[in-house]
């Protein structure tokens, strides 16, 4: 079913290329006739008795002439027309190792100097206008070189850690040099007579003629004869027909083979479906029922009912069973052909398939893992899988009956993901740090000091507000709502929870007797509390912000220049938070004996993860103890937004190991996850290397990391914290996404409702209640985490909201 599918798709493929070449064909043809049927001069002297017929197509050819030339910037050469193309090249590291070149333009600049084209003989003289729209091969490059990019060792060192690399300037000029010899095609027209410049230019009545680009037609400067083009052209159009209808003949024959393929894959999959329709029923006439045991204890005892093999693939026939379709419960297909499957192949029940770890654990008891399944079909199947209550016995339930999951392990794993991946140069740091870390965390004066600041000068702890309204919203036709509480940490000082971790790096900095931190933000509001902490312990705080959130984030950048931090524009890529991160690293690597790089979510190498976490668990704390107090149990439901994902980690971390709580991450969906504009790393993520860390990342298919999109700068990072990968890898929080149409209605939506206005990102995790509350029981508690306040993207939102603007 896959070969035929590609097959089908090969000869829509090849059809399409066919139509794009009969195209250029036909334009070529066209172009070839259109120069056929402009009136050749062949001397500039016959130009007088064409007056009275403008505007003409005409083909001339003499000599480029320009009474004031211009000189070119890169050479001594005098020009009519001077181009020059500046481009910044730079480089990128993909699979395998192998560096790709990416070009950035910087700039284009096209001078025109008055000029035309001189007959030698005659001495009559055509002015030319407009040259540089023409079409054609009539300019010459002058200078084409590449001025390196001079960079310290340490920044050397810091590109190869990061992937990315700035290899030089390119410049590129062209010309189109006088006295050149030189073939146009245009309108001949009139203008009004300049005699100072074209003595010999032909005129009449206060009128001369020139050349201009016609309103319909072709207009093109070559440095060929019309003949040539026009043999040059034919021949083309020529060729681009007879590829076109290969082409076309080739798509054809592979749409019919896939046609054909469709048939007897179908043909063959009735005959094994009536086949095992026939052995299910002997089976359960013999009292062994069609459940999902059933099936597992047949499909790997690999029994033969029908001349079928049992154990393998009813639809290849080739490989084992390995997947589960929820729905019916039969496991009757492999991995590669249940993912091409809208339906069971036996009963055509429609549910997305599960892959089993082994067929033996299936029968054991630990069977489902639905982290072995493609990402795409992730939730799906989740909410498959509790649609029809099948228990499923992921790793997590696996955890539940014995230890609780070990984050991290003593290398910083959290599973496969984490670790580190720096250069030498910063492993003596993050041992320093890890050290400083682990001592400061024994030491109760040190946590008695962060307990002292959080409570009496960030505010804690933060209120769990019952949100009435908001829950109102969710009222049902049969009475029954769901219960919603906001965890307040937008009334912490600077107005977002980024304050908790900033606090706690600072106080470890100056134990470690450092003097200058460095710093990275998207929304503003890492960068404003690390400002704020460092202007209370007298330090100098450099913080780096990509160019595009500074005007996002006008607010959070006055703030932190209020608060004395040195904001440093990151122009480089997407002009991101990606970016920003990349150029904090830089710094770190090139000043790391008297730095301290505050990095402001879960994410980066070992032990940031942990340590940001940790710092930041005081929210999940504060909600159970409050919860207990409110209603005298636990929440059923945790929601936060991911960008990297620290605000979700401080609340979901204390209740991981509670496995009846529901972990639910919302991330930016941007234009739609179905489109090349958005952030769900989660959701379309592979795993790599991004930032000295292992976890997903938004990729493309030779590793490439995609530029993300959110109209939230917070979310708006191609990656994820290392331990939010691990989380949906053994099933235990379920990760969804939310486009920014959606999130700008929440936005709205909470500012009616409460009175309160939420950050954009936290609008993400407010979206989503939209499809989760419809579904959950009456009376379900459910605690989302208000990161921050909306004051920052009051700005940005009126851009997408001008009603509300008064614009």
């Amino acid at each position: 079913m896959l070969f035929a599918s590609k097959l089908g798709w090969g000869g829509l493929t090849s059809c399409a290329l066919g139509g794009l070449l009969a195209l250029i064909g036909v334009r070529c043809g066209r172009l070839a006739r259109q120069l056929d049927a402009a009136i050749q001069v062949d001397s500039l002297a016959e130009l007088k008795h064409l007056f009275a017929l403008v505007p003409l197509l005409v083909a001339v050819t003499g000599r480029v002439l320009a009474p004031s030339p211009l000189k070119c910037e890169m050479s001594d050469a005098e020009a009519a027309i001077v181009e020059l193309r500046e481009e910044k090249q730079s480089e990128q590291r993909v699979s395998g190792g192998v560096w790709v070149r990416n070009s950035q333009l910087l700039r284009e600049v096209v001078r025109e100097a008055e000029w035309g084209l001189r007959d030698s003989s005659s001495k009559r003289e055509l002015p030319v206008q407009d040259g540089h729209k023409a079409q054609g091969d009539f300019l010459q490059t002058t200078t084409d070189c590449l001025i390196p990019e001079r960079r310290a060792p340490l920044a050397q060192i810091a590109d190869e850690v990061i992937g990315s690399r700035i290899v030089g300037v390119r410049r590129l000029e062209r010309a189109l040099p006088t006295g050149t010899m030189l073939t146009a095609i245009g309108e001949l027209s009139t203008a009004m007579d300049d005699p100072a410049a074209f003595k010999g230019a032909v005129r009449k009545g206060g009128m001369m003629l020139v050349l201009r680009p016609p309103r319909n037609g072709p207009f093109l400067l070559s440095r060929k004869p019309l003949p040539e083009l026009i043999a040059s052209l034919q021949t083309s159009s020529k060729a681009y027909q007879h590829w076109a209808v290969a082409f076309a003949m080739l798509g054809v024959s592979l749409l019919a083979a896939a046609g054909t393929q469709h048939a007897l894959i179908w043909t063959r999959q009735q005959r094994m479906r009536r086949a095992a329709e026939k052995a299910l029923r002997q089976r359960a006439a013999a009292g062994g029922g069609a459940d999902v045991a059933a099936a597992s204890d047949a499909t790997a005892d690999g029994e033969q009912d029908g001349g079928i093999a049992r154990g393998l693939c009813v639809v290849c026939l080739e490989r084992p069973c390995d997947t589960v379709f929820p729905a019916c419960g039969h496991m009757c297909a492999c991995s590669r052909c249940s993912g091409a499957l809208p339906r069971c192949p036996i009963c055509r029940s429609r549910a997305p398939a599960i892959r089993c770890v082994a067929a033996t654990q299936l029968r054991a008891g630990a069977a489902l893992r639905g982290a072995s399944c493609p990402r795409s079909h992730r939730q799906q199947q989740n909410r498959a899988g509790r649609r029809v209550g099948i228990v499923m016995n992921t790793a997590a339930a696996e955890v539940a009956e014995g230890e609780t999951l070990q984050r991290p392990d003593a290398t910083g794993h959290y599973g496969k993901f984490g670790g580190r991946f720096v250069p030498e140069t910063l492993v003596s740091a993050l041992n320093e740090l890890t050290a400083a870390y682990e001592e400061a965390m024994a030491d109760p004066a040190f946590k008695e000091e962060l307990d002292h600041l959080l409570k009496h000068y960030v505010g804690r702890a933060s209120p769990l507000y019952h949100a009435e309204r908001l829950s109102e919203r969710y009222r049902r036709p049969d009475g029954s709502r769901p219960e919603i509480y906001l965890k307040r940490e937008d009334l912490n000082h600077t107005g977002a929870h980024k304050i908790n971790n900033s606090l706690g790096q600072a106080l470890l900095c100056k134990r470690m007797g450092k003097k200058r931190i460095i710093a990275e933000t998207g929304a503003g509001q890492h960068g404003v509390a690390t400002a704020t902490v460092c202007a209370r312990a007298g330090l100098e705080c450099v913080v780096y912000m990509g160019e595009k959130d500074m005007e996002r984030q006008a607010l959070n950048v006055f703030r932190m220049r209020l608060l004395g931090a040195d904001v440093r524009p990151v122009t480089s890529g997407t002009r991101t938070l990606k970016d920003a991160t990349s150029e904090a690293i830089r710094d770190w690597v090139t000043n790391v004996e008297t730095t301290h790089y505050i990095l402001g979510s879960v994410a980066g190498p070992h032990p940031f993860p942990m340590m940001v976490r940790d710092f930041h668990a005081c929210i999940g704390k504060e909600t159970r103890q409050q919860a207990q107090e409110a209603w005298g149990g636990k929440p059923d439901i945790l929601i936060a937004c991911v960008g990297g994902g620290s605000n979700a980690m401080g609340l979901f971390h204390e209740f991981v190991d509670d496995k009846d709580v529901r972990l639910i991450g919302v991330e930016a969906g941007g234009e739609g996850i179905d489109t090349d504009k958005h952030a769900a790393t989660m959701a379309l993520g592979r795993p790599g290397v991004l930032h000295g860390s292992y976890s997903l990342l938004i990729q493309d298919e030779e590793g490439q990391v995609v530029d993300p999109h959110s109209i939230s700068a917070g979310l708006d990072y191609p990656g994820v914290g290392p331990e939010h990968s691990f989380l949906q890898d053994v099933g235990r929080a379920e990760y969804h996404s939310v486009t920014d149409k959606e999130a700008l209605q929440a936005f709205q939506d909470l500012s009616r409702l409460e009175g309160i206005i939420p950050a954009l990102e936290t609008s993400h995790a407010l979206a989503y209640l939209d499809r989760l509350c419809p579904t959950v029981p009456d009376g379900t508690r459910i605690v989302l985490n208000c990161s921050g306040r909306g004051d920052k993207d009051v700005t940005n939102a009126a851009t997408y909201l001008p009603h509300l603007a008064g614009n």
